[in-house]
């Protein structure tokens, strides 16, 4: 585990909507290469990209619509026509959901802020992220999930199903936030968690403050 991230929780400004090449794209060679999040690479050609869905023709396979979040990386001799959902145009390679691109960070504040840290019993009935939920994330990259109270999965359900989903989706999962003093919104978070040798999780302090002002909550 790492000694520490800084982290920020942000809306995206803009969805990749629609591409299209350059010129006309019908009968060159399929020299282009999707490699999907599971390792599998695909060589084809990229046809356009609407609504999420990747359009990649390939000889053997035939005429593929690939969800873009699966998508891990691409390799295209061509640069493409890419609008936003802001109108915004430009030409440029394609870069899928990964690295700095991959997602958000998100912080769920829930009631369990205002009914569970003020009693030293613990409450078996809160709220937590249901393995569909989980599953859903994964599905949309999300980097991180910080909770508001000691578990991201329940006490009676979807526990080890959770957390599965999850961390074999490679989300950094943070729990005990106290938020009580958080509000709404894009903060900066700062987790620094002990370095425990072979361990799968550690004792972490995590600090959260408004995007670009001072002062915030904070565990």
């Amino acid at each position: 585990m790492p000694r520490h991230r800084v982290a920020r929780s942000f809306a995206a400004s803009a969805l990749l909507l629609a591409l299209a090449a350059p010129g006309p794209a019908a009968g060159r060679d399929k020299t282009d290469l999707v490699v999907l999040v599971n390792g599998n690479g695909i060589n084809g050609e990229i046809m356009s990209l609407s609504r999420g869905k990747l359009d990649y023709k390939t000889d053997d396979a035939g005429r593929l619509s690939i969800k873009w979040l699966k998508v891990a990386r691409v390799t295209s001799t061509f640069v493409y026509e890419v609008e936003t959902t802001a109108g915004v145009k430009r030409y440029s390679a394609l870069y899928p959901p990964d690295g700095d691109e991959r997602g958000e960070r998100l912080l769920f504040k829930t009631h369990n802020s205002g009914r569970c840290w003020d009693t030293d019993a613990f409450v078996e009935d809160f709220v937590y992220i249901s393995a569909a939920g989980a599953r859903y994330l994964a599905e949309r990259r999300v980097r991180l999930v910080g909770v508001d109270y000691l578990s991201v999965g329940g006490f009676r359900a979807d526990g080890v199903e959770t957390h599965r989903a999850l961390l074999e989706a490679g989300i950094w999962i943070i729990e005990g936030l106290d938020l009580r003093r958080v509000r709404p919104g894009g903060v900066q978070l700062l987790c620094l968690p002990l370095k425990i040798l072979g361990g799968d999780g550690a004792p972490a302090r995590a600090l959260v403050r408004r995007s670009g002002r001072s002062g915030g909550g904070r565990r």
